[in-house]
């Protein structure tokens, strides 16, 4: 049992002992736990490792980007809370790096060609694969999987109409936050969407059965 699942527990059991609530009820109170302490964990390792890069905005902006279609979407993930973070952290710090060193260079014009292009992408991917569960929690109702693909294209035209309000901005009050946020958003959908293909699904697979060696040879824990 990793350290994540073991303090949801122990605080669901306390939490439920405490009030007299059925083991059912404890369970909730444990999911709700285990969400809300992986959540703050993982924006925690976006923030130690996008400040020592010097990128912690640019870094959330894409975290949250990916987390947002995520929550629906479903995609590839680690077996282990603590990789999932660090691999997730390690991800939006390097997207952010990449936006650093790469935005200066590109005008409105690029940022539209580039926006359009990710958008078409990520609304046909969803359609086509979303939602992209694990062994561990398949999702076998249809209508769940309907309702969560509703909400997949949902939460992607939020996203594309908080990009199109910021086009909108640069033409009338050209700001030079506004270019790097929009490909943040833009990265953030894009990395999302290619864990939903079989492709991206095997890579970051790959990806995590890695760490999970290394963390073997060092002696660590999971």
């Amino acid at each position: 049992m990793f350290l994540i699942e073991k303090i949801s527990n122990n605080l669901a059991f306390k939490v439920a002992s405490s009030l007299n609530l059925d083991k059912d009820k404890e369970e909730v109170i444990a999911y709700g736990a285990f969400n809300f302490i992986q959540t703050i964990w993982s924006i925690f390792m976006v923030m130690i490792l996008g400040i020592i890069f010097k990128v912690p905005v640019k870094a959330l902006i894409i975290s949250f980007s990916i987390s947002i279609l995520r929550k629906y979407s479903g995609g590839a993930h680690s077996s282990s809370p603590n990789r999932c973070a660090i691999i997730g952290a390690i991800t939006a710090v390097g997207l952010a790096l990449f936006v650093e060193y790469t935005y200066k260079f590109l005008d409105l014009n690029w940022i539209i060609i580039i926006s359009v292009f990710t958008f078409l992408f990520a609304y046909y991917n969803i359609c086509k694969y979303a939602p992209v569960d694990s062994p561990a929690k398949p999702i076998v109702k249809e209508k769940s999987k309907q309702r969560m693909k509703k909400k997949s294209i949902l939460t992607l035209n939020v996203l594309a109409v908080f990009m199109i309000i910021i086009v909108i901005s640069q033409f009338t009050i050209e700001n030079k936050y506004y270019l790097p946020v929009a490909m943040c958003i833009c990265l953030g959908v894009l990395w999302q969407v290619l864990t939903l293909t079989p492709k991206g699904y095997l890579v970051l697979l790959n990806i995590d059965i890695s760490f999970e060696k290394i963390v073997k040879i060092l002696g660590g824990k999971k």
